[in-house]
C-alpha cells in the first residue's frame, strides 16, 4: 500500500537575533541576508517545580530585496517572527570534512520592536515592508511608547 500525504515544509517561529546579521552579494548581484535566532523552548520540570528554558538556535537566510531591507532594520537582540521553510545543505570544508547545515529559508521576517513596527518595518513578499494596518491594540495606543524606557536586552549577550 502506497501512503500518500501532502509535501509540507512550512514553519513560523519567533525568537531573537543572537548576533547582527550579514548582508552579502552573490557574483550575480543577488543579495542574501544571514542571521541566527534563538527560539525560546523548554519544559516544565516537576521535580524543581519550575520552567527549564532550552533555546533552539537556528540560522536564517533571506534572499533578494527582502533580505537587504530587513538586514538594515534588525540587529542583535531584535525580537522577530520568521516565516519560511526548513532547508538542509551539505558542503566540504577546506580540510576535507563533510558538513551539513539545517537552516530556515525565510520568506518573511517581521520585526517585533515597537519603534520598528510604528514605521512599518517588516520583511515580506511586498518588497520588504508590511503596509497593512496594524491591529486595533496598536492603533489605539496613544504615544505611550515614547514614555517607556529603552529595553536593556539589545546589548545583552543572552538572546531572551
Amino acid at each position: 500500500m502506497d501512503l500518500k500525504f501532502p509535501r509540507l515544509n512550512r514553519l513560523v517561529v519567533s525568537g531573537r537575533l543572537t548576533r547582527d546579521g550579514e548582508i552579502r552579494y552573490l557574483p550575480s548581484g543577488r543579495a542574501v541576508f544571514n542571521c541566527s535566532i534563538a527560539i525560546d523552548d523548554g519544559y516544565w520540570d516537576k521535580q524543581s517545580n519550575q520552567w527549564v528554558s532550552q533555546p533552539v538556535y537556528m540560522d536564517v537566510t533571506v534572499w533578494g530585496p527582502q533580505g537587504e531591507k530587513i538586514g538594515n532594520v534588525i540587529k542583535k537582540g531584535s525580537p522577530v517572527i520568521v516565516e519560511g521553510s526548513i532547508r538542509q545543505r551539505a558542503y566540504t570544508t577546506q580540510d576535507g570534512q563533510n558538513r551539513r547545515i539545517t537552516e530556515i529559508n525565510a520568506d518573511k521576517i517581521h520585526s517585533l520592536e515597537q519603534n520598528r513596527m510604528d514605521d512599518n518595518y517588516n520583511s515580506g513578499n511586498n518588497g520588504g515592508y508590511n503596509n497593512a494596518p496594524q491591529n486595533n491594540y496598536q492603533n489605539n495606543q496613544t504615544n505611550t511608547s515614547e514614555k517607556r524606557p529603552e529595553p536593556d536586552f539589545i546589548n545583552d549577550d543572552v538572546p531572551f
